[in-house]
C-alpha cells in the first residue's frame, strides 16, 4: 500500500511529467503537497492527510456551450483533500476525502464568471433528503442550451452523480482528460512512467472501490452466509439504485 513516502516520490516524478509536457507551467501546489507528507510523522497523533491547493492547468480552447457569452479565456484549477486512518494512503480507510474542480471566465461585459465540478465523500450516518451514493460528482446545472441568458440558470443540489473515488494522481489524470487536449493526454500516457503512477492509484483506489460493489451480486445470491448482509448494505451505500 502506498506509504507517505512512496507517495512523495510519486508526487514528484508526476510533477515534472506535468511541467515537461506544458500541461501546467507551476508546481507550486504539489511542491506544498509534498512539504505537507514531508513533515508528517507516523506517531498516532495527526492522521495523514494531504491538501493540495490551486494546481492550475493550460487547458485547451474552451468547450463553452454557449461561445457567444463569453471570452476565450478559461482559467481551471484542481484542489485536492485527503485523509486517512491509517498509514497509507488506500480507498478503504479513507474518513476524508474532496476533489474540487473550480474554472473561472470574463463575460464580454467584463463580468466575472465562474464554474465547478466537485467530488465528495459522504459518510454520515444522518438520513438525506435525496439519494446520496458515498462516492459522487456534483454539478449545478446541465441541457443550458435553449437559455437566453445564463443568468436565467437554475442551481440545485441534485442531482450527485455516483462516481469512482479519487486521489491526487487520479484526479490530475481526470483533469487531463478533460480539460486539456486529446493529443496531451494521449502522450502523456504513452510514458510508462505515467502509466505505472496511474495503475498502482486504480490499484489502491479502484480495484477495492469495484470488488465492494461486485460483492453485491454474490451476496445476493447467497444470502445465508453471514457476510452477505454486510456486503449487500456497503454495495448500496456505493450505488443507492442496487434493488
Amino acid at each position: 500500500m502506498p506509504s507517505h513516502n512512496e507517495t512523495i516520490d510519486r508526487l514528484k516524478e508526476l510533477s515534472g511529467m506535468l511541467r515537461n509536457t506544458g500541461i501546467i507551467s507551476n508546481s507550486g501546489p504539489i511542491d506544498n503537497t509534498i512539504n505537507q507528507l514531508k513533515m508528517w510523522k507516523p506517531n498516532g497523533r495527526h492522521p495523514l492527510k494531504y491538501k493540495m491547493r490551486g494546481l492550475q492547468f493550460n487547458v485547451g480552447e474552451p468547450q463553452f456551450i454557449r461561445g457567444n457569452e463569453w471570452t476565450n479565456k478559461l482559467t481551471l484549477k484542481l484542489d485536492v483533500d485527503v485523509t486517512v486512518s491509517n498509514n497509507c494512503f488506500n480507498y478503504q480507510d479513507v474518513t476524508d476525502l474532496t476533489i474540487n474542480v473550480h474554472y473561472d471566465t470574463k463575460s464580454l461585459l467584463d463580468e466575472p464568471c465562474k464554474g465547478a465540478w466537485h467530488l465528495d465523500f459522504h459518510n454520515s450516518p444522518e438520513p438525506t433528503k435525496f439519494m446520496h451514493p458515498i462516492y459522487h460528482f456534483h454539478h449545478g446545472g446541465k441541457k443550458l442550451d435553449d437559455l437566453d441568458s445564463y443568468g436565467n440558470i437554475i442551481l440545485l443540489d441534485t442531482p450527485r452523480v455516483m462516481h469512482h473515488p479519487l486521489d491526487i494522481f487520479l484526479a490530475i489524470d481526470f483533469v487531463i482528460s478533460n480539460f486539456v487536449e486529446a493529443e496531451s493526454w494521449v502522450r502523456l500516457r504513452g510514458d510508462t512512467r505515467y502509466q505505472k503512477i496511474m495503475e498502482k492509484a486504480q490499484q489502491h483506489w479502484w480495484k477495492p472501490y469495484y470488488e465492494e460493489l461486485g460483492k453485491y451480486w454474490t451476496s445476493k445470491a447467497n444470502s445465508k452466509a453471514g457476510s452477505s448482509a454486510k456486503n449487500i448494505a456497503a454495495a448500496r451505500e456505493l450505488n443507492p439504485h442496487l434493488i
